[in-house]
């Protein structure tokens, strides 16, 4: 009987010394996974993910998790809940810094209050009243540059679309305007000198003429009003509505990662970044 339990003692040790390194892998993929959700301003998925890695874990693994998850919870507009977390990450390792993803001065503020045991109500206070973004050349940029500067990709292809588009139809419309008007002179001459001018057919040519040149000079102006409007529509979303109401000054300082490295003693690892591609999770590396 003794055999049998040592030999499953034996067995147990043998699976946790297994499974131990395919766990930490397997969390530190789930702790990337919050990471980038937060990256990608998904801040209650990366909340979920970081709280569900803070309650399996202690130490300064926890502390990370806690410490993400408070950046993430205080995007959500929840300072309270953020302010407890900080202090339990805190607890569990005072030298912990906050991740490279948090940007935001409000969240590097805030996690420096907490720390330093100041009042965080001040900071909540300040920055949200301070949300809009017409002061910024940025926001009046065309052709939906200013939504892809604030990382907005998708809105900022459909209006800078809608806008080149429009601007584009409108000068075809117009190219097409004045091609009809001058066909109809040259024929108008040509009838005149040969005294067509007041045949019935001339007259039905150039009456279907003059209405094609006329609904093409209004599909252009059309054309333009349309891009006149998602302009403006561009320019009040951008100034209203920045990447977050608590984010402004990481609209002043848009991060583009093109490449990243990574080197050491065995391994040299280059990565070559998109934001359009980092949506979809896609990237190309290179390892040597």
């Amino acid at each position: 009987m003794d055999l049998v339990c040592k030999r499953l003692i034996l067995l147990m040790l043998a699976g946790w010394v297994l499974l131990g390194p395919a766990t930490g892998r397997a969390l530190a993929a789930s702790y990337q996974q919050a990471l980038d959700a937060y990256d990608h301003q998904d801040y209650s998925r990366s909340y979920k993910k970081a709280m569900s890695l803070a309650r399996e874990k202690k130490g300064t693994r926890r502390a990370k998790a806690l410490i993400l998850a408070a950046a993430a919870v205080l995007e959500l507009d929840r300072e309270r809940k953020a302010k407890v977390l900080f202090k339990k990450a805190l607890d569990e390792d005072p030298d912990l810094g906050l991740p490279d993803v948090v940007r935001s001065r409000r969240a590097q503020r805030f996690f420096a209050d907490v720390r330093d045991g100041r009042d965080t109500r001040a900071v909540a206070t300040k920055v949200e009243k301070t949300p809009l973004a017409f002061d910024r050349l940025e926001t009046y940029l065309p052709f939906g540059v200013n939504q892809l500067v604030q990382e907005k990709y998708v809105l900022g292809l459909t209006l800078g679309g809608i806008q080149a588009l429009g601007v584009y139809f409108a000068y075809a419309k117009s190219v097409e305007a004045d091609e009809t008007d001058q066909t109809i002179q040259a024929v108008r001459q040509k009838a005149f000198q040969s005294g067509d001018d007041i045949n019935p057919v001339f007259l039905d040519f150039v009456d279907e003429n003059q209405a094609f040149a006329k609904k093409s000079r209004q599909l252009a102006q059309l054309s333009l009003a349309l891009a006149a409007a998602a302009y403006g529509g561009s320019v009040l979303e951008a100034g209203f509505r920045p990447p977050s109401s608590t984010r402004v000054t990481d609209l002043l300082q848009p991060r583009y990662t093109l490449l990243a490295m990574q080197q050491d003693r065995t391994q040299f690892r280059l990565e070559i970044l998109n934001p359009l591609l980092a949506i979809q999770g896609l990237q190309f590396s290179f390892d040597f």
